[in-house]
């Protein structure tokens, strides 16, 4: 969701409304919030609150990009942060990357949240990221190209059965 949709005070409601009427627990709800504008008053702070008492998961996206800076971080209700695939492509060769990487780790540890890193898709910066002291998820062309549900499912299960034999 765009930080504008969260101008909306009936947001909240109206998603709970239809991942009830779905039989969705709300706790599997990840809204993702992109980062193509800022967060920048009380409407939407309280709009993102409203959504994490609801109990779903706000993951704050492709951060390194937009508009949130480290020091609006402390006030925001997120849940995971999602670290753009421009600080992550070639890290394992890219020096710098690797010290804004490991700084913003440390930031998110503080934070206690959870995090993603976007955009791996070459197997030195999928080893990196392995290595790396802190748990993370990862994403990337390298574990799969975006599917359509029936697809991921297929993959899914045959992942599944090559992982576990």
């Amino acid at each position: 969701i765009s930080p504008i949709d969260l101008n909306d005070a009936k947001l909240p409601e109206m998603l709970l409304g239809k991942i009830k009427h779905h039989g969705v627990d709300s706790s599997k709800l990840v809204l993702e919030v992109t980062e193509s504008c800022a967060i920048d008053n009380a409407l939407q702070l309280e709009t993102l609150n409203r959504l994490r008492i609801k109990g779903m998961i706000i993951a704050l996206d492709d951060f390194g990009t937009g508009y949130t800076n480290i020091h609006q971080l402390k006030n925001l209700p997120v849940n995971k942060i999602k670290i753009d695939r421009s600080l992550i492509f070639n890290i394992a060769e890219d020096r710098l990357a690797q010290v804004i990487v490991h700084s913003l780790l440390d930031i998110f540890e503080e934070l206690d949240v959870n995090v993603i890193a976007e955009g791996i898709e070459q197997p030195a910066d999928l080893d990196y990221m392995n290595n790396l002291p802190i748990p993370l998820l990862l994403q990337g062309y390298i574990v799969s190209k975006p599917k359509a549900i029936g697809e991921i499912c297929r993959w899914h299960h045959s992942w599944k059965k090559t992982v576990l034999a």
